[in-house]
């Protein structure tokens, strides 16, 4: 079960860290002016960042879980944890307002590509802790 769940977990995780970089490149490109390519980013954003990312997150947890040597003192994941808050926030108050206004055949401002980028860095930080403590 847990050789089961550490892959899951690592390929989730891979998955989320290309999306990210999917998500941004389109924010910077045609997703804040094209209403098919905000769609797109959308679906992508949702689906296969935000989504896979939750799963992975339950995957680590439940792998957490599942190791007998599992501490709360593991300040790697818990920081980890808080970055991902903070890619939930970033998601709901930054990229989904602004591509839901690109959708709807407006202009979407730079909070996009920030909110975009800080959501990648995140995932970077979160990958980076992962593979350097566990």
């Amino acid at each position: 079960m847990e050789t089961g769940l550490l892959h899951l977990h690592k390929g989730l995780a891979y998955l989320v860290l290309l999306v990210g970089i999917f998500d941004l490149a389109l924010a910077i490109g045609r997703a804040r002016t094209d209403a098919s390519a905000a769609n797109l980013a959308r679906w992508t954003h949702l689906l296969g960042f935000l989504g896979a990312g939750r799963i992975a997150v339950g995957a680590g947890g439940a792998l957490w879980m599942a190791l007998p040597h599992r501490t709360l003192g593991t300040w790697w994941l818990w920081l980890s944890l808080a970055l991902w808050l903070g890619v939930e926030a970033l998601g709901h108050f930054l990229v989904r307002p602004e591509l839901e206004t690109a959708r709807l055949g407006g202009t979407a401002s730079g909070r996009l590509v920030l909110g975009a980028a800080l959501q990648l860095l995140a995932v970077l930080v979160i990958f980076g802790l992962m593979s350097a403590f566990r």
